[in-house]
């Protein structure tokens, strides 16, 4: 699978190239949006679900021992990152398995620890609900091997730093 984060259109686009790239192919499936015409962040609706993306920016997968494929999404816009487990397959508009960054998959604001509403504005020392569960813009997502552990990182561009989840299973 090619994964392409479209950013100003709110979806990720997947290409299945098993049988190659070719110039022009379109992509087999969309993460987001629930088809390949609608392009409204949130599908149109003022908060996100488990479905909806506003503007995705990283994209990356990784496999499970079992061979399982996982789909990741770095949401920029809902600050948060998502992850589809595909084990059930793929389908256009998809919900995704795992929400990063937020409490659950219906909020929005940045370094919202607890989901009550308060959030850390960026060179305002007096709200500090940053934390090793909150995120900012997250801008980019990669999973590495590190010795016998399997490692999610997530550039947190506004809260200036890379986060690391072991994802190890």
């Amino acid at each position: 699978w090619l994964l392409v984060a479209d950013s100003s259109n709110n979806r990720v686009l997947v290409y299945d190239v098993t049988a190659g790239v070719s110039d022009g192919m379109s992509a087999s499936y969309v993460l987001g949006q629930p088809d390949f015409a609608a392009v409204s962040a949130n599908q149109g609706n003022l908060a996100p679900d488990a479905g909806t993306l506003n503007t995705p920016k990283g994209v990356g997968g990784y496999v499970e021992a079992d061979g399982t494929l996982w789909l990741l999404v770095a949401d920029r816009g809902n600050h948060r990152v998502l992850l589809y487990n595909t084990a059930g397959g793929l389908s256009n508009g998809m919900a995704a398995t795992t929400v990063l960054g937020q409490v659950n998959a219906t909020l929005a604001l940045p370094n919202d620890a607890n989901g009550d509403g308060t959030v850390y504005i960026s060179g305002c020392s007096s709200v500090t609900d940053v934390s090793a569960a909150t995120l900012s813009k997250p801008k980019a997502v990669l999973v590495a091997d590190v010795g016998s552990s399997a490692f999610l990182f997530v550039s947190d561009t506004d809260n200036n730093r890379v986060l690391a989840w072991d994802i190890t299973t």
